[in-house]
Formats: C-alpha cells, structure tokens, sequence
C-alpha cells in the first residue's frame, strides 16, 4: 500500500494504492486506488475506490468525485469496444460505500464538439489547440478558454455536462456563468436562444413594473414582447392579480 497526498487548489486529494500479491509467485500487482476528497463542498471527506478495471487515472478519478464527467472507451461482457461518459452520483451508493457511476453512452446523443461549436472559442480555430482542448475536456478537466465576445477576449472555464447535453461555465473564482450568455451569434439557433433569453428576462422586468406601478400600457408591451420571443403569452401572466380594467 502506497500514499499519496496532492492538492488541486483549495481540493485536498489523498489517494492510496492498493497492490496484491500474486498466488503463483513473489510479485505484486496494482489492484486499485483508494481517492479521499475533501473540499468546500465536502468538508467531511468522501471518498471513492478505482479499480485498474475501470482504466481511470487519479486525474480522471478526481475529476469523477468532485463531479465532472470523463470520456472513457471501455469493453462490455462480450469483449465488444464501447466509448461513453461517466460521471459519479454522489448521493447515490452500492453496498461497498462506492458511488454509483452513470454511464452516458453515445446513443444518449452527447456531442462535445457541437457543443463547443455553439460558443465564440479561439482555441477552436487553430487544429492543435482544439485538438488538445477536446482531450483535456474528456478527461474530465475544466478547461481554460478564450471567448470572442464583440470584439473582445474574455478567459472563462468550460467543462463538459453529458447529462444535459450542455457545457458548465465558470469565471476564475469559480462562479457558474449562464451558458446561454456566451452563445455564438454566428449560429442562428444559439442567438435565438441568446436573445430570446435576453427579451424573456426584459419581460420579466416589465411585468413587475407593470405590476407595481398598476401601469396598463407597461403590461401591453410586455406582453407583445413575451408573444413575439414564445409565441405565447408569458407563463408569468397567469400569476398576476392585477387586472385591467
């Protein structure tokens, strides 16, 4: 048995590797890992045992437990190769104390390319660099990027998000930023996306005003804008009190 201690920021991973002896001879094997988490997060330790079955390595292992997801090609009962993502439910557990891992296969219809695509990146406009974008996001890593937003540079992380066919954004403290914020004008389906996100949230605002200002006029134009960007009326309408007369 080995230790190890290592820290990714504020994350402390300990990990300790398990070897076994062999029955026929004096030689031991690599068997599997054991990965102690503890963060702001988890300030109690959870923790989380990788065989050498799995073929995740202790990066891929502590990007699974703080929970993203890795890109892994493995086989199945009968031999035949398969690739998917997992990632780990942490609030669910086997009889062994392991999180349940999720496998999101590729019939689940989780494209990672097409998903960058919908986002202004740089990295994407040179080969290499998306090239070693792709791979350090199917590792599971949250990668570093650079937006073209109006003109502008702006360094944000991304990470992959199978589960709902998306991308997860942060700034440099790790805050989540709104996906839909750094959508790409160039595709038609994301800018709509993008501003109608934008006319629902003006709605929004013009409805509370409506609202509280008892102003008829302010509600109309509320609600022709909520119409155009829906095609139907604003679901907020159906909580209001006020009525007009």
């Amino acid at each position: 048995m080995i230790g190890h201690i290592a820290d990714y920021g504020k994350d402390n991973k300990v990990a300790t590797l398990q070897f076994k002896k062999s029955a026929n001879t004096d030689m031991y094997f690599f068997n599997s890992y054991n990965l102690h988490l503890k963060n702001q997060q988890h300030p109690e330790p959870i923790k989380q045992t990788f065989y050498t079955d799995d073929h995740f390595s202790l990066k891929e292992g502590y990007n699974l437990l703080v929970g993203r997801a890795v890109l892994k090609e493995k086989e199945n009962k009968e031999g035949q190769k398969y690739t998917a993502w997992f990632q780990l439910d942490v609030k669910e557990s086997d009889k062994n104390g392991n999180f349940k891992l999720h496998p999101y296969h590729s019939n689940y219809g989780y494209d990672l390319s097409k998903q960058l695509e919908k986002h202004s990146i740089k990295e994407l406009n040179d080969p290499t660099q998306r090239e070693h974008l792709m791979k350090a996001v199917e590792r599971g890593n949250r990668q570093q990027v650079t937006l073209i937003d109006n003109g502008q540079e702006k360094k944000i992380f991304l990470e992959a998000a199978p589960q709902f066919k998306s991308l997860n954004f942060y700034d440099a403290g790790g805050n989540r930023l709104k996906a839909e914020q750094h959508l790409s004008d160039s595709c038609p389906h994301c800018a709509l996306i993008k501003y109608r996100g934008e006319a629902q949230g003006t709605t929004k605002t013009l409805f509370s005003a409506a609202d509280k200002y008892r102003d008829a006029e302010i509600f109309h134009f509320a609600k022709r804008i909520s119409k155009i960007c829906t095609g139907k009326t604003d679901r907020m309408l159906t909580s209001f009190t006020f009525a007009l007369n």
